[in-house]
Order: structure tokens, then sequence, then C-alpha cells
């Protein structure tokens, strides 16, 4: 399973990118790319031997 941090897609316009960047880890959004890297993982062959785990993409959110 995949699970992402708050992605700058879909966003309204009048959000501050920079507040939002600013509580990230690693400095900003999920981008469509970064979440892309996560399914490549999962459907490549090294997750051949992957069972019930979660792989979260959310540039750090999680450990904060």
């Amino acid at each position: 399973m995949l699970q992402i941090g708050f992605a700058v897609c879909g966003l309204e316009s009048n959000t501050p990118m920079a507040d939002l960047n600013r509580s990230v880890p690693l400095g900003r959004a999920v981008r469509p790319e970064d979440i892309a890297g996560g399914v490549l993982l999962l459907a490549s062959e090294a997750a051949r031997y992957m069972c019930g785990a979660l792989v979260e993409v959310n540039g750090g959110k999680a450990v904060e």
C-alpha cells in the first residue's frame, strides 16, 4: 500500500505554499513524480517479497 503526504496538485490557488512547504521536513510538498517513484518500487521485482507493507511518500512528515 502506498500512502502519500499532501500533494501540490489540486490545492486551491490561495493556499500559502511557503507555509505548507515549511511544515514538511524535506522542505516541500509531495510532487506527482515523487509518488511515481513509490509506485514504480511497488510494481517492480524489488518488491516481490513485500507483503502487507505500507510505503509512505511524505517527505519525512511522519517522523517529525
